[in-house]
């Protein structure tokens, strides 16, 4: 990855954590949501919700499925991320 694009990324990633704790979205700043938004800043392939579980694990950070996709939903639906479908039955993320 060149290095514009990955700084652009942390640059992206830290503008988006800033707006959760200045409640532009009116979303509450949790150490779950940065630590997501930082794996994908940190991944340049999409994610599917089982591979991101497993690097915050990783992280010792314990959440369940559920969890996972009410981030993932919140943060798609704000813009953060987007949804792919790659047609083999699993939904990955990306920034």
């Amino acid at each position: 990855m060149p290095l514009s694009v990955s700084l652009s990324v942390r640059i992206f990633v830290k503008q988006a954590i800033t707006c959760y704790m200045d409640q532009r979205y009116d979303l509450k700043s949790t150490k779950t949501r940065a630590f997501i938004l930082k794996i994908f800043a940190d991944r340049r392939l999409p994610l599917t919700e089982l591979e991101l579980r497993l690097r915050l694990s990783k992280l010792e950070i314990k959440v369940n499925k559920t969890t996972i996709y009410r981030h993932l939903a919140t943060l798609r639906e704000h813009g953060f991320i987007r949804d792919i479908d790659f047609g083999d039955g699993k939904k990955r993320y990306e920034l």
